[in-house]
C-alpha cells in the first residue's frame, strides 16, 4: 500500500504480504522473542500505542508523545477491559482465549526487574522491558523517535495510523468495541 502524508509518500507491505512484510517468525527473531504469545503482546502494545495517539477514526493525533510508564498503565487498562470482570467477551468467544493468554503473560510479569535503572532495559523479563522492546522495534522501523523518556510518533507512523483507521478499522479495534471503547479513556480525562 502507498500512503501520502505531509507531502511525502510512504510504502507499507499491507496485511499478509509475505514478500515485503515480516512473518511472525521473522518478527520474533528481530525483536528477540521466543513464543507467539510474546509476539501477540508486542502487537497489543503497538495497538495500544496507536490508540494512545489516535482515539478514533477522526485521524487527528490527540497526544504529542508517550512515556513507557504511561504505556504500561494503558496496556494494563485495555487488557482489563478485554478480559476483566466486565470484559466484552463471553466465555464461548473464540477471541477470548487469545486475549486471556496475552493478559496472563502481562499479569505474570513484574513491573521492573530491578530498582537499578541500568538493569531495566528492553527485555522479556518485565512489563517495562516488553514496552521498551516494542518501542525499540518502532524506533528501528522509523515509526518512533526517542527523546529522553519520551517517544514521539514520526510522519511514517502518522501516515500508517491515519490510513489504518480510515481503511480498515482493524480486527482488534472492532473486537474492543470500536470507537466507543477507543474514546472511553479520552472521555474520562
Amino acid at each position: 500500500r502507498l500512503y501520502e502524508y505531509n507531502e511525502a509518500l510512504y510504502l507499507t507491505a499491507g496485511d499478509g504480504n509475505k514478500v515485503f512484510g515480516y512473518t511472525n517468525d521473522e518478527l520474533k527473531r528481530i525483536i528477540g522473542l521466543r513464543l507467539n504469545k510474546e509476539l501477540y503482546l508486542v502487537y497489543f502494545i503497538i495497538y495500544t500505542a496507536l490508540l494512545h495517539f489516535y482515539k478514533d477514526s477522526s485521524t487527528y493525533q490527540t497526544q504529542e508523545f508517550v512515556r513507557a510508564e504511561d504505556m504500561i498503565n494503558e496496556v494494563s487498562e485495555r487488557l482489563m477491559q478485554l478480559v476483566g470482570g466486565n470484559g466484552i467477551f463471553d466465555e464461548d468467544d473464540e477471541n477470548a482465549e487469545s486475549f486471556k493468554a496475552v493478559s496472563i503473560l502481562w499479569d505474570s510479569l513484574p513491573l521492573i526487574l530491578s530498582t537499578d535503572n541500568e538493569r531495566n532495559k528492553a527485555s522479556r523479563g518485565s512489563r517495562t522491558g516488553f514496552v521498551k522492546l516494542t518501542f525499540n522495534f518502532l524506533e528501528n522501523e522509523k515509526l518512533f523517535v526517542e527523546n529522553g523518556d519520551r517517544y514521539y510518533p514520526t510522519d511514517r507512523f502518522r501516515a500508517l495510523a491515519e490510513n489504518y483507521f480510515e481503511e480498515y478499522k482493524g480486527k482488534i479495534y472492532t473486537l474492543t468495541g470500536g470507537a466507543g471503547n477507543a474514546g472511553d479513556k479520552q472521555d474520562q480525562s
